[in-house]
């Protein structure tokens, strides 16, 4: 299942850093990113991630909160 969510600028930083501290918690969140003509930031989460652990597990604001499925 794949996950997509549109990021702003400072979303998207945000999203980086939680990603680098999952990272350096030993968790892998593969993912893609696309930029987007309006400046904002597509992000597509690879794999089974289990969303709701994710949230509870780093608090990710904006970045996860309204992470729907494709």
């Amino acid at each position: 299942m794949k996950h997509v969510r549109l990021l702003s600028k400072s979303d998207y930083r945000e999203f980086n850093h939680n990603c680098q501290v999952l990272q350096s918690q030993g968790y892998d969140l593969p993912h893609l990113v696309e930029h987007q003509h309006d400046g904002r930031f597509k992000i597509t989460l690879n794999g089974e991630h289990l969303i709701q652990l994710l949230k509870k597990h780093l608090v990710l604001k904006e970045a996860l909160m309204g992470v729907s499925n494709v």
